[in-house]
């Protein structure tokens, strides 16, 4: 656990040059494996929570489908759209939605 926590407090800080999948399989990790809230990572990474929840998947996409996404890498349309500072938050779930339909189109789901 304490390995993750340091990888996090290292990369997160970074907003280029490492990637929004590898952010976020470590703080699955921390939730999956140590149980630990987006409070308890953030306040052990030393960010906002707000930062530590960008980096989980949203919960409405179904795991075959980010599975089949990450397969096809079509989480970097995802991880795009998470680092732009120009779009609201709004129209990022609007655009979170459209590539999830889009993935699902392209694997025929």
């Amino acid at each position: 656990m304490e390995r993750i926590i340091h990888i996090l407090k290292i990369t997160i800080p970074l907003e280029r040059g490492i990637s929004w999948l590898f952010k976020n399989e470590h703080v699955m990790k921390l939730k999956q494996n140590y149980n630990l809230s987006d409070i308890e990572i953030a306040r052990k990474v030393n960010c906002k929570t707000d930062t530590i929840k960008k980096f989980i998947l949203d919960n409405r996409i179904p795991p075959h489908i980010g599975e089949k996404a990450t397969q096809i890498k079509a989480r970097t349309v995802l991880e795009d759209i998470d680092r732009s500072c120009v779009i609201p938050d709004e129209v990022k779930m609007l655009l979170y939605k459209k590539a999830n339909t889009n993935v699902r189109l392209y694997i025929n789901v």
